[in-house]
C-alpha cells in the first residue's frame, strides 16, 4: 500500500499484517486485502460484471445517518456511468481478518528491531473461535436492513477463515446469495520473499444458514459442565478463581 501501518498495540505500530502458516499467509489485518486494489474488482465483477466502473467509499455507518462509529461498513461500492457519476447501484463490502490470541507480540517486535531477529517460538496464535464470536453481532446488525433494501452484502476473507466457520448450506448462485463469501488464498510468491493475493474462491450463502450455523452448536450435558468445574477447582490456582472457599453469611 506504500502508506505508514496504522496497526497500534499499546502505542506500538506492529506492522504486522499476517502469520505464515506452512507456505500461506493468515491475514491478522484487515488492510492486507486491498494488494493492489484487487478485491475492489473481484467484488464488482462478481455483481456488477465486467466492464464495470466502479467507486469505493470506506467506512459508510448505516445508522442515524451516519453520525455513530457501531454499524459501518468497511466499503460501499457504487457503480459509476461512462461519465463517473455515481448511480443508484451498489453493494456492501467488509473484510474479516483473523484475531489473534496469546502473548503481546509488542516485546518480541522490539527485540527484532533491536537484534534483527525474531525467536522461534511463537507469541500469537489465529483465534478463529473469537473471530466467529465478533462476526455474529456484525451479521445480526447489519444484515436485515441490506436484505430489506435487496442490497448485495459481500464478505471477504482469507481460505483460512472460511474453512474454520462451521459448516452451513451454499447457494449455487449470486441471486440467491445474501451474503457471498470471497475468500482468499495468500500463498507464498514463486521464487522470491513474501506472499500474494491470489484469486478467490467464491461461496454463495444466505443470511440465516450462516447465523444457525455459528450460533445454534450442540448443548453439553449439564453433568459434563459441572465435572468441569470440578476439575477447574482442583488443579487451577490462578488469580481469575479467587473465590474457591466462601462462607456466605
Amino acid at each position: 500500500m506504500n502508506p505508514a501501518c496504522i496497526k497500534i498495540n499499546r502505542g506500538f505500530t506492529m506492522g504486522t499484517c499476517t502469520l505464515k502458516s506452512e507456505n500461506q499467509a493468515i491475514t491478522i489485518c484487515p488492510n492486507r486485502f486491498l494488494e493492489n486494489g484487487q478485491l475492489f474488482a473481484d467484488a464488482a465483477r462478481e455483481v456488477f460484471g465486467r466492464g464495470s466502473r466502479i467507486a469505493a467509499v470506506p467506512e459508510v455507518s448505516v445508522f442515524s445517518g451516519g453520525a455513530n462509529e457501531f454499524g459501518k461498513v468497511d466499503f460501499m461500492v457504487l457503480k459509476l456511468d461512462d461519465s463517473g457519476t455515481p448511480t443508484d447501484q451498489f453493494f456492501a463490502l467488509e473484510i474479516q481478518s483473523v484475531y489473534v490470541s496469546g502473548k503481546s507480540s509488542v516485546p518480541v517486535l522490539r527485540k527484532f528491531l533491536t537484534l534483527g531477529a525474531i525467536p522461534r517460538a511463537a507469541v500469537s496464535a489465529p483465534d478463529y473461535r473469537s473471530s466467529h464470536k465478533r462476526l455474529i453481532p456484525q451479521l445480526e446488525s447489519k444484515m436485515p436492513i441490506f436484505r430489506a433494501w435487496g442490497i448485495k452484502y459481500l464478505v471477504a476473507v482469507d481460505h483460512s477463515f472460511l474453512a474454520s466457520l462451521p459448516d452451513f448450506p451454499k447457494q449455487n448462485s449470486l441471486e440467491n446469495s445474501e451474503i457471498t463469501w470471497l475468500a482468499y488464498p495468500f500463498p507464498e510468491r514463486r521464487g522470491t520473499v513474501g506472499f500474494e493475493m491470489g484469486m478467490p474462491r467464491v461461496v454463495y450463502s444466505t443470511y440465516n444458514s450462516v447465523h444457525n450455523a455459528l450460533t445454534l452448536r450442540p448443548w453439553p450435558a449439564k453433568n459434563a459442565i459441572l465435572q468441569i468445574c470440578r476439575e477447574k477447582l482442583e488443579k487451577e490456582d490462578s488469580p481469575r478463581n479467587i473465590v474457591r472457599n466462601m462462607l456466605v453469611e
